[in-house]
């Protein structure tokens, strides 16, 4: 299996989750990417809770599912190279945003001229959002060891490790 192209924007302090995944929805359709007929809504491991993949049976209804989960979670929208996995991360029963991981399949981001218009979309998400750093590269989670919760506390002592060559916000 490939490792897909990943985009993680990040704030460090968080947005009241309402707010910050509208805001983010509302970009990704103002960039071609939308929820479709084959979208799934995951909601996140609760420890009591291991909740499987389901249909989105409309945009309203999975954003305000999302949005009351204690854990967030993400939405399988699709965009014009194919499905492309949005996953929102905050502290558990919070309900902040302190990170949005986009996700585009490997083979689609590389047979496409795909790459700036995903640059274009972390720099609105970045700035949408008033992200303190937002990355892209390939296989950032699982190749790269980018950890969400990490990055985070690096960025609360005001570090900025590494160097991402396809994007490298820092505010």
């Amino acid at each position: 299996m490939s490792e897909p192209y990943q985009i993680a924007i990040v704030i460090p302090d968080g947005l009241p989750a309402e707010i910050a995944i509208r805001r983010c929805h509302r970009v990704l359709g103002e960039e071609g990417i939308r929820v479709a007929a084959d979208s799934l809504l995951l909601l996140g491991d609760t420890g009591a809770a291991e909740p499987d993949p389901e249909p989105v049976p409309d945009e309203a209804s999975a954003l305000r599912r999302l949005i009351a989960w204690p854990t967030l979670g993400s939405i399988d929208y699709a965009g014009p190279e194919g499905m492309v996995c949005v996953s929102y991360h905050g502290p558990p029963g919070q309900s902040l945003l302190t990170c949005v991981v986009v996700s585009a399949q490997q083979r689609a981001f590389e047979q496409t001229d795909a790459l700036p218009r995903y640059r274009l979309l972390a720099a609105r998400l970045h700035q949408e959002l008033g992200a303190r750093r937002t990355v892209m590269e390939w296989g950032l989670e699982m190749m790269q060891g980018l950890s969400p919760v990490e990055e985070i506390a690096r960025l609360r002592l005001g570090r900025f490790d590494g160097a991402y060559s396809l994007l490298d916000l820092r505010s």
